[in-house]
């Protein structure tokens, strides 16, 4: 009888089955990924996130804990077909690793209810993808990716958010034909592990979502805002560019925007009479036929005046500036349209630096106390080293001139206004509008509107222009002095951040007349500590840094508004407002 009892104990003993979380499963600190329930039986219960894995097998799906996230889903290999997204149910199994893969092997699984909440998949950037252990099996999502590499011949792609590359995997779903360059405001997917590498796996279609230029707002009711296009030999392509741009411009909503290269005056028109509300003006000296033009809303811009400048002086401005002095409702502007001269010679750079100086000493001469805006397809860099910087004029008159978009000009190459080519498309503003330009509300933005059309730069290049717009949007109403309508002067510090929304990284620039103890920290709205970005001494000067959108836990935190505070030598110095936008 005693020899029985103790057989039967070791039978039990060895049939023991954990009842365990997923998170209990997944978690480890083990270099190697494995789990620490390896070759263990255990039940788990979890919401259904993904059916169909592996050549589309309806057995094989993974599961999550209801609230998702890092470490809460696993994959099961099943034996019986029927299982459906949104089931909730119990699974008995054995933890296995395949190729440090980890799942639940030879399960039983029993549905428990069904039409369950899916878990919200969880946002990260494509190198977390890539990297992270944490993220095996669960739900999650990739922003504004960029296709890196095409189908590498076994069903394998690779996408990039500006962080590093991850692989998309067809093991459940296949994308038809991705091409390099096209562009994605998000992709959803389960993670899986499979020939040492992660690998994202779409579900449907619906898991790769395109923006519409319907989602491309910029400007608003309460803010002045401009923008400078080179629309390249517009029209580009016929009808096509005038439609597209038709939708592009009533999506921005924008006050004013200045246009470079307008070849075809019947076409200017056409463009001008298919934008109801707005009104515009061509100019026809330009050499080449490429003319400078102006498109404004007519219930918010009045014209006061046009004209030309510099018009005996073909050899140094091939496109006379074009200038519109306008009323913004209560406020005057002086804008001051450009397309300087092109190409990269020694003669051509000279003559955009004496344009420049021509420019600069106009508006000091007749523009005293006014608001001016300077812009245009300037042809030209302006982070050059000071020898050689065709805008150093302006640079060194930095009381009373600044280029808005600098922030633009000195970050990622993605952003530039030709992404990853140049950055020639400026916004330069005159003192009167610093105070302006350094409201929470104000920002200046390259517009990526080939992110918004599902062939990206390449149908955007080839229906547009090989130029992106540039918008700068300006907070009047909480900086005019009403008595003398002039824009009241301030240059504070510098501290912005590009791009701004964003998602999900942004640079934080900072500028410091001296060497400073230097603290800069993020914040919510509720005014809690979310991340100390930097805390150390600086000499003067520029600098950056970028926050990833992660708390100090290195938690992904939420969409919303957040803000920066820098500190110098421990007194609060400047705070910004910036958007986390989820997409």
């Amino acid at each position: 009888m005693k020899k029985m009892f103790s057989l039967m104990l070791i039978c039990l003993i060895t049939v023991t089955i954990f009842a365990v979380t997923i998170y209990e499963i997944q978690y480890t600190t083990d270099p190697s990924g494995d789990s620490p329930f390896e070759d263990q039986i255990v039940t788990v219960t979890g919401i259904v996130t993904a059916t169909g894995y592996y050549a589309s097998y309806n057995d094989r799906f993974f599961i999550s804990e209801p609230e998702g996230g890092a470490w809460n889903g696993i994959y099961i290999f099943h034996s019986d077909e029927g299982i459906q997204i949104g089931d909730e149910v119990e699974v008995t199994g054995t933890v296995t690793e395949y190729y440090n893969f980890t799942e639940i092997n030879y399960a039983t699984v029993s549905v428990i209810s069904s039409g369950n909440p899916v878990p919200s998949p969880v946002e990260i950037t494509t190198n977390d993808l890539a990297t992270e252990e944490m993220y095996e099996s669960v739900l999650v999502k990739i922003n504004n990716i960029t296709v890196a590499q095409s189908y590498d011949g076994y069903g394998q792609w690779y996408v990039d958010d500006g962080s590093g590359q991850c692989q998309i995997d067809n093991q459940i779903y296949t994308y038809s034909n991705p091409q390099i360059g096209d562009y994605f405001s998000s992709i959803v997917g389960v993670v899986d592990y499979s020939f040492d590498e992660f690998g994202l796996n779409p579900r449907t279609e619906e898991d790769f979502i395109h923006l519409s230029f319907d989602d491309m707002v910029f400007g608003s009711d309460a803010t002045f805002d401009i923008m400078t296009w080179n629309l390249e030999n517009f029209p580009k392509n016929g009808e096509t560019t005038i439609d597209f741009v038709v939708d592009i411009i009533l999506s921005l909503d924008v006050d004013f925007i200045a246009l470079q290269e307008i070849e075809n005056v019947v076409s200017f028109y056409d463009l001008k009479n298919a934008l109801n509300g707005w009104d515009g003006h061509r100019a026809n000296s330009a050499s080449f036929n490429l003319n400078l033009a102006y498109l404004y809303k007519t219930e918010e811009i009045t014209i006061n005046s046009t004209y030309e400048l510099f018009t005996d002086n073909s050899y140094y401005y091939p496109r006379f500036p074009l200038v519109a002095d306008i009323n913004w409702n209560d406020s005057n502007f002086l804008i001051i349209d450009n397309h300087l001269k092109a190409e990269n010679d020694q003669e051509s750079e000279n003559r955009r630096r004496i344009a420049c100086n021509g420019l600069k000493q106009y508006i000091d001469q007749n523009c005293s106390d006014m608001n001016v805006i300077l812009l245009g397809d300037l042809n030209d860099s302006l982070t050059d080293p000071e020898e050689s910087n065709v805008f150093q004029c302006f640079l060194d008159d930095e009381e009373n001139y600044e280029f808005a978009d600098m922030i633009i000009a000195s970050g990622n190459s993605s952003d530039w206004s030709m992404p990853s080519s140049a950055h020639f498309d400026h916004i330069l503003i005159t003192n009167e509008l610093f105070n302006i330009f350094n409201d929470l509300d104000s920002q200046v933005n390259t517009i990526k509107v080939d992110m918004y059309m599902e062939g990206g730069w390449d149908e955007y290049d080839e229906n547009i222009s090989n130029h992106r717009p540039v918008a700068l949007k300006l907070d009047v109403y909480d900086n005019v002095d009403v008595n003398k309508n002039i824009i009241i002067s301030q240059n504070p510090n510098f501290l912005r951040n590009y791009p701004n929304p964003f998602n999900p990284t942004t640079t934080i620039f900072f500028s410091i007349p001296n060497e400073s103890d230097v603290e800069i920290t993020v914040f919510n709205i509720k005014g809690q500590k979310v991340k100390s970005l930097v805390k150390d001494s600086f000499e003067s000067g520029n600098h950056s840094v970028v926050w990833n959108s992660k708390d100090d836990t290195g938690k992904s935190v939420s969409s919303g508004v957040y803000f920066f505070k820098l500190n110098l030598n421990g007194v609060t110095n400047q705070i910004r407002k910036c958007i986390l936008i989820s997409i």
